[in-house]
């Protein structure tokens, strides 16, 4: 009996013909723009379609979930076939790909936008634990802050004063509701 001597799989974040270790970046831009509970990190992703494929080649995703895959495709030049039986997944993939909204998503610049957040402080109330010492900004995540940082900036830059007054009376509605579902 002849044995064949399989070479060793490479595991998902070890490349021992690069003797390169991959380390995932944290999701800015349009990752950051959702959450998916299976979400993997674009940058790995990019290397491997980087690695294994060809500009023009096809990359098939048959469980595309965020859609990571797919634009990570797009944006290196191969074309891009998404599948997954959840209709979320197929919806945010969809989002993700529109070329009205990658123009915009890969317009976003973190260096230029101004961090925006509401620093006005708490008023005072012994009833629901609130205190003047404390500040609005402390019921939002970081990654919640740069969200409301990346709309405020937005906003900022439409031209017509009623739909960007509109669009910044939303954004305090916001405000108002986490205020109210804090305490």
């Amino acid at each position: 009996m002849k044995v064949i001597k399989m070479p060793k799989q490479l595991t998902l974040f070890e490349d021992k013909a690069k003797n390169k270790s991959h380390v995932a970046e944290s999701y800015t831009g349009i990752y950051g723009m959702h959450k998916y509970w299976s979400k993997k990190p674009y940058n790995i992703i990019q290397d491997f379609i980087l690695r294994y494929t060809k500009k023009g080649e096809i990359v098939i995703d048959p469980f595309c979930g965020s859609g990571i895959s797919i634009t990570e495709s797009i944006f290196t030049g191969r074309k891009a076939i998404g599948i997954d039986i959840n209709p979320s997944a197929i919806f945010i993939t969809k989002q993700m790909i529109n070329k009205d909204d990658l123009k915009l998503a890969l317009s976003f610049s973190y260096n230029e936008i101004q961090n925006y957040y509401p620093k006005d402080n708490f008023f005072h109330n012994s009833r629901i634990n609130a205190n003047r010492e404390n500040h609005i900004y402390e019921l939002f995540t970081p990654r919640n802050l740069m969200a409301l940082s990346l709309l405020r900036d937005r906003m900022e830059k439409i031209e017509n004063s009623d739909v960007r007054e509109f669009f910044k009376s939303y954004l305090h509605t916001i405000y108002l509701t986490v205020f109210s579902q804090s305490f």
